[in-house]
């Protein structure tokens, strides 16, 4: 279903816009603003698969909807339908942001411009998605979902010159596994795998929203604790320390109890 959002002052336009698109085989639904206000309140209800705006109305132009359109939904397609719009005023649409301007006594072209504009509007978005996950993964561990090595290395490294310029205390605590090399060679990888997942889990919900986390490698996690005293910091310890020793892990319907080896120390 396409969602579609017309700026027009004429409701019979926009019913004639509307009906063009169904008759072109594109099923949508719609709603229709005449003002800016009303564009606003739209755009902040929802998000719109294409907008169409007429260029001329009695409260805003064409170009007031583009900027309106362009600084809430980027993404979003918009065509200009008008009456009357001149060479120059249809160039300066396009180089505002317009995809395509379209005359209303020629309306046989708005289907296959809105057919093309959503294709590269799906274009732009799987790029988009690409490019996201591109950098997710670039400061993520694959198994786990913390942040990984290298990215932890950052923020220590942020912690060290925040100790030594600012005199500021924090903490890091490292945490090894006692028996993940059991159930990984008794029960497989997969079991390691997923025993690494949950451990990761556990420990993250004991913390705070300001502490990092990572898997360091192997069955490590390290944790780093901004604006922390070392007593601060072994309470924390003692509580990621009980909080995984509580944790059952199943496996096959076999329980295993995991505890954990963690060591603290002062970064000042």
């Amino acid at each position: 279903m396409l969602n579609v959002l017309i700026a027009d002052d004429s409701e019979d336009d926009a019913l004639l816009l509307i009906r063009e698109l169904r008759k072109g085989g594109l099923r949508c639904e719609f709603d229709r603003v005449e003002s800016a206000q009303g564009l606003k309140a739209a755009l902040n209800r929802q998000t719109w698969d294409l907008v169409v705006t007429d260029h001329n109305m009695p409260s805003f132009s064409s170009s007031d909807a583009l900027r309106i359109v362009k600084a809430m939904q980027p993404e979003a397609p918009v065509i200009v339908v008008s009456g009357a719009i001149s060479d120059d005023v249809a160039v300066n649409s396009m180089k505002s942001g317009a995809q395509d301007y379209i005359m209303k006594e020629n309306l046989a072209r708005l289907v296959p411009v809105v057919e093309r504009e959503l294709r590269e509007a799906a274009q732009r978005s799987a790029h988009k998605a690409a490019e996201m996950k591109v950098a997710y993964l670039a400061n993520h561990d694959t198994l786990t979902d913390l942040i990984n090595r290298d990215q932890f290395k950052v923020h220590l490294e942020q912690a060290l010159q925040s100790a030594l310029r600012e005199d500021a205390q924090h903490a890091l605590v490292y945490v090894d596994l006692d028996q993940f090399k059991i159930i990984n060679d008794t029960c497989g990888h997969l079991a390691g795998d997923e025993l690494l997942k949950q451990i990761g889990g556990v420990i993250q919900a004991v913390l705070g929203d300001s502490d990092y986390i990572s898997r360091m490698g192997g069955d490590e996690f390290g944790v780093l604790l901004p604006d922390c005293s070392l007593k601060e910091a072994s309470a924390m310890a003692g509580k990621i320390h009980e909080a995984i020793k509580q944790h059952r892990f199943l496996w096959n319907e076999q329980p295993f109890t995991v505890s954990s080896c963690i060591g603290v120390v002062q970064i000042h």
